[in-house]
């Protein structure tokens, strides 16, 4: 697995954007076995040599993949804190990538809201909150919003989707999201619907290959929303893409898959 690539910066240039060299004391390369156990030591290291926010939103990643929530929720709230200092905005937003970094880390913290969201009910919910797959989730969903837990999971979610569309009007990342939103904690599966056919309809047209990695995201949505609508062959069969569009996804895919036959 390759290394997380941390760029130096000398923040006394005035612009983050200086250092474009390959030289070797230019960067740093972090591994994932080689993450601080204590994570407040990278967060010193990020904040240090102003490193990029996809440098921040990566190591953050890499520690959700190891099963330490709590250190990706902390490395991401403190670049977000961060950057409401005006200097550091100021810096941040000199750079070309600054748009996209900050919209996948506002995407990246709801994305995280609505997993949490969605363990919370597993656990804490009745059972018609799991068994509901007739699109009928007004009821559930009213029961839900009662639960303070899921309310401030939800009000953050859509808090970090509002701050992410001020950054970019139509943003794949933050469109599929939306609907995972609406599937979550509205229950408007027709909303939810059409923003993953909107995702899925840019993503399969042409051979942009950048925006081919939006696929599996929207038919994985699109499945959700179908097995919801008791509709299981079509469930069946946008989830069977979803796998094969990424063959190397998450086993919940298969096993959600296993539930539409």
């Amino acid at each position: 697995q390759g290394g997380i690539l941390i760029r130096v910066v000398d923040p006394e240039n005035g612009n983050i954007n200086d250092v474009n060299d390959d030289r070797e004391d230019s960067h740093i390369c972090l591994f994932p076995d080689e993450l601080p156990t204590d994570h407040n030591d990278l967060i010193d290291v990020l904040r240090s040599v102003y490193a990029p926010l996809k440098a921040w939103r990566q190591c953050a990643v890499e520690y959700h993949r190891q099963g330490c929530d709590l250190e990706f929720e902390s490395i991401l709230h403190d670049i977000v804190e961060s950057l409401a200092e005006p200097a550091i905005e100021s810096m941040y937003r000199g750079r070309d990538d600054f748009t996209v970094g900050i919209i996948e880390i506002f995407i990246a913290l709801a994305a995280n809201a609505l997993s949490q969201i969605s363990k919370h009910r597993r656990t804490h919910a009745s059972p018609s909150l799991h068994n509901n797959v007739n699109g009928n989730t007004s009821t559930d969903l009213d029961v839900a919003a009662s639960d303070p837990v899921f309310s401030k999971l939800a009000k953050e979610a859509l808090e970090y989707i509002s701050r992410a569309d001020m950054e970019m009007r139509f943003n794949e990342y933050t469109w599929l999201v939306k609907g995972f939103y609406e599937v979550i904690c509205s229950g408007d599966m027709k909303h939810a619907e059409t923003l993953f056919q909107s995702v899925y309809d840019r993503a399969s047209k042409g051979a942009n290959a950048a925006m081919k990695k939006f696929l599996y995201g929207s038919l994985i949505g699109m499945g959700v929303v179908a097995y919801y609508k008791g509709a299981f062959a079509d469930a069946q069969s946008y989830l069977t893409k979803a796998v094969l569009a990424n063959p190397n996804c998450n086993p919940s895919v298969r096993l959600a898959l296993s539930f539409c036959f």
